[in-house]
């Protein structure tokens, strides 16, 4: 299967131009007629190909494969509002997922009236992550993960990543530039030192990374949660700070009604969950802040790579170095820096890249 696997990615790789995704390349194909048969599925229609991507920077620890999560979830027949892929077949270098049809719920993003129909929608999302018996998931955890019910500990988990495995890579290539965004060497440690004890809660399934992107939604109006290649098990309010994060909420009703939706379908199903709601949560979304400084610098730098010439002539630096101030005061008053960055040092900067 392996060899038939690898065939199908050559294939299409030459061929086709990938969805959308940053961790993996995602491919809309229909399988070999004899293929299918051998996976013995049930139609002729598409499945997605995944391949995923060498990461330069690891921005986010891994907890499991993909492979292994969406197979405990497909063995414990994980069912509710959302769905997930079922995984078809697997190699060390791609695997096939079913495809999940519809569009991604951040199509309707761009529409204040829609997104808050599709903000209240996700309620039972929220629940049905939250509901997952743990003991349905790998057994397998990473190094110094910590025990159940551990807030605090987790936080700082997540926060120490950061500090051990991102932020030295990035300040290597980048350090002039966090100079200049007054971005400070020993961030996530001043960051640490701020943090409370949190209320304890207890861990749940965390999807990882559920913003509208990684939910679909069906013609039939079911959603899709897929792209579950970063889930693992932690403190509820972490994946309620991603999301709320990733999501590009333009106005602050729409967070506020976001976090009660979260509140209030979570709470109807795993109380214990929501405890210290209000206290917590602004720890989590100001280490996401934080982080978002390292991950979303080089995302934003990296970007211009991508442009020809003559587009990158045409993006006027001035411009790239204002999205950078935005992304990094964001961020600096979790660290104790009051001073704002200087737009003049940043574009002066940007020009060594």
């Amino acid at each position: 299967m392996g060899l038939a696997l690898r065939r199908v990615r050559r294939r299409v790789e030459q061929v086709m131009m990938p969805l959308d995704g940053f961790h993996n390349r995602n491919y809309e194909v229909v399988l070999p007629t004899g293929l299918a048969k051998r996976l013995a599925l049930n139609d002729d229609g598409p499945v997605k190909l995944r391949v995923p991507q060498k990461q330069r920077y690891k921005f986010d620890a891994a907890m499991w494969p993909e492979s292994a999560t969406l197979g405990s979830l497909g063995l414990a027949q994980w069912v509710g509002t959302a769905t997930v892929p079922a995984l078809i077949a697997h190699s060390t270098t791609c695997a096939l997922h079913t495809f999940a049809p519809g569009e991604p719920l951040a199509g309707r993003w761009k529409y204040s009236k829609a997104r808050r129909g599709s903000i209240s929608s996700l309620g039972p999302v929220f629940a049905q992550l939250v509901q997952t018996p743990i003991e349905t998931l790998p057994t397998s955890r990473l190094h110094g993960w910590p025990r159940d019910g551990d807030s605090t500990g987790f936080l700082l988990r997540q926060v120490r990543y950061t500090e051990e495995e991102v932020a030295p890579s990035v300040t290597r290539t980048y350090g002039a530039l966090l100079k200049a965004l007054n971005f400070p060497a020993d961030a996530m440690a001043r960051f640490a030192r701020k943090v409370p004890e949190l209320t304890s809660r207890p861990f749940v399934l965390l999807h990882g990374d559920l913003h509208p992107g990684n939910i679909i939604l069906g013609p039939d109006g079911t959603m899709h949660l897929v792209d579950w290649e970063l889930a693992m098990v932690g403190d509820p309010l972490h994946e309620l700070a991603m999301h709320l994060e990733r999501s590009s909420y333009r106005r602050q009703n729409e967070r506020l009604h976001c976090i009660e939706v979260w509140r209030r379908s979570v709470a109807a199903v795993r109380p214990q969950a929501v405890r210290g709601l209000e206290a917590d949560l602004p720890w989590y979304i100001g280490y996401q802040r934080v982080r978002s400084v390292y991950t979303d610098l080089v995302r934003t730098v990296e970007s211009l790579n991508g442009l020809s010439g003559a587009e990158r002539s045409g993006m006027p630096l001035h411009r790239v170095a204002r999205d950078l101030v935005r992304i990094a005061s964001r961020g600096l008053p979790w660290v104790g820096v009051s001073s704002q960055p200087d737009l003049k040092a940043i574009t002066q900067a940007l020009m060594q890249f």
